[in-house]
This record gives C-alpha cells, structure tokens and sequence, in this order.
C-alpha cells in the first residue's frame, strides 16, 4: 500500500474508468465517502462500493505489491439509506 494521498487517486482512477465504461456523457461530478464512490455525467448518477483487495502469501501474511482497489456498482438506493440513517442518528442526538 501507498501512502493515502497516492491510494485515493489509485481508489479514483479506478472508479473513474469503470464509469467510464458505462457513461455516455462526460463526468460532470465524483464525491468520494467512507465506505463509496458516487460519478454524475448529465442525468445518471452511479454509485460504486470499494475495498481493497490483497493477495496473501500461503501463512496468511500480505503478499507486498499484490493490493488493488476494486469497485462495484451497487444500487444508489442502498446509498441514500446510509445516509437517511446518519441523518436520524444526528437527529436523536439533538433530543
């Protein structure tokens, strides 16, 4: 693993050209979260989970060099929740 500066833009690039793929119009927006990866281009909004994947030598330990990020496109409603929760939690906080 890189230093995190270098890892988002590795996390970016990625999601960036697996929308690529599939987007018509150009990027007109990405907004990096916690745990997602949301690309507009016009009128579609796509929604990308992410992890990192790493190789691990035969005792269990990290295999160096052998990391990468994986995205997978996932239902933008399952995003919206995530954040109606934070939302109702921030809420019963102020209660």
């Amino acid at each position: 693993m890189m230093a995190p500066q270098y890892e988002r833009a590795r996390l970016l690039c990625t999601a960036i050209n697996e929308a690529a793929s599939e987007l018509l119009e150009p990027i007109d927006r990405v907004e990096v979260a916690r745990d997602h990866v949301l690309i507009e281009a016009g009128t579609r909004r796509l929604a990308y989970r992410y992890y990192y994947a790493n190789a691990y030598a035969p005792d269990g330990s990290p295999m160096p060099g052998s990391g990468r990020w994986v995205v997978e496109k996932t239902d933008g409603n399952e995003i919206s929740a995530g954040r109606l929760q934070k939302l109702f939690a921030w809420l019963r906080k102020l209660t």
